[in-house]
């Protein structure tokens, strides 16, 4: 009786399962979402526009692309930030403002809407004193060490982008034919180094913030980049730009929320998600939430490069195999790509070769290009 009674309570714990709506009715075509600093020094602004993907949708970042976007001085002086055509970015390689004059942000869509940045002072960061790093069982870790003045506010961010050089595991000197069978790339025999050689690129995707409002002295040295072991990006030779700016305190609290609910939710022990309410709003609908928090603010940036040969035992490897098959296309059929000759005839002829899979022989095909950037050494 009693095993009936307990079925009975779970058949009917089961039965009470409700649809669990989200209290944020969310449109089909999501909320705005603003990424980006206003640069007041030298260099580029961007400013990244995307929307809000519902949790039921495919994830795909929904960039926006037809877009006017401004920066707006109360001096009525007024700059165009123009669409780059990739990723949802605007940009605009040298703004000139005035540190005496405060800024905002205007954005118009092309379904008719304005949002609207409220006018913000200029904020004074601190340069980047020095870049270093240093090695643990984790990995690497990339510091940035800076001080700040009585000007500065105590708040710091930072970003970057890495770009790193890595190669093949094989340089090919044979090719398949129509029949198939393996023969030499090139007549004199050479191998083919075309992609051998392979540059990869990727920027910050973490919140990096840190606050000295409380320290006695304003000086800063941050964690900024974490490159797992044996990790790719340290294969060859590493590189990272990073970028510091000074921020303010609301600033600063904003990030400091959506890095816990970004990073740090996913139990019942982590941080629970809050709500967001950043610098800007959607004027011709004041309840439409815009998320993000714009600043007007120096940008500082240093480059520091790792080569693998620093990083001694750093372990990473392609497992690029390679077997050795007969040269006939019975045998060659579906064994990969081929690389080297494994027996030639006294005649020359290519009796067995080594195959291998496509990635090992072409690093283009790990996603990578072949053009060198200008900054490389």
């Amino acid at each position: 009786m009693n095993k009936i009674l307990c079925l009975l309570v779970l058949v009917t714990a089961i039965g009470c399962k409700d649809r669990y709506k989200l209290p944020v009715d969310v449109p089909s075509t999501g909320y705005l979402v603003v990424d980006g600093t206003i640069n007041a020094g030298s260099g580029s602004t961007s400013i990244t526009l995307s929307r809000t993907s519902r949790l039921v949708d495919t994830f795909n970042i929904n960039y926006v692309k037809d877009a006017t976007v401004t920066v707006e001085g109360e001096d009525n002086s007024v700059m165009s930030l123009y669409y780059t055509g990739e990723l949802g970015q605007y940009e605009n390689p040298q703004l000139t403002l005035n540190p005496a004059v405060k800024y905002r942000l205007r954005i118009q869509s092309s379904e008719g809407k304005e949002y609207l940045s409220s006018y913000l002072n200029v904020q004074k960061s601190p340069p980047i004193d020095n870049l270093v790093w240093d090695r643990d069982d984790a990995g690497v870790n990339v510091y940035a060490d800076a001080h700040g003045t009585a000007e500065t506010s105590g708040f710091y961010r930072w970003d970057y982008r890495e770009t790193w050089e890595y190669h093949s595991a094989f340089v090919p000197n044979l090719k398949l034919n129509q029949v198939p069978l393996a023969e030499y790339i090139f007549p004199n025999q050479m191998g083919d180094a075309s992609k051998f050689y392979c540059w990869s690129n990727a920027n910050s995707t973490r919140i990096e913030i840190l606050s000295t409002a409380k320290l006695a002295v304003d000086t800063a040295h941050y964690s900024v980049i974490k490159i797992p072991r044996a990790s790719a990006k340290l294969s060859v030779l590493y590189s990272a730009l990073i970028r510091q700016y000074a921020i303010s305190k609301e600033c600063f609290e904003y990030l400091a929320r959506m890095k816990k609910n970004t990073e740090q939710t996913g139990s019942l022990f982590d941080a629970q998600p809050s709500e967001l309410k950043g610098n800007i709003t959607c004027t011709t609908d004041p309840n439409e939430p815009v998320i993000g928090f714009i600043e007007i603010t120096e940008t500082f940036s240093k480059r520091i490069f790792i080569r693998n040969s620093e990083v001694p035992g750093w372990g990473y490897s392609l497992g690029c195999l390679q077997q050795s098959v007969l040269n006939h296309p019975d045998s060659i059929a579906g064994g990969g790509v081929p690389t080297i000759p494994d027996i030639i005839s006294p005649s020359g002829d290519i009796v067995r070769a080594f195959m291998t899979s496509l990635d090992c022989v072409d690093c283009t095909a790990r996603g990578g290009s072949t053009t060198k950037p200008d900054f490389w050494p």
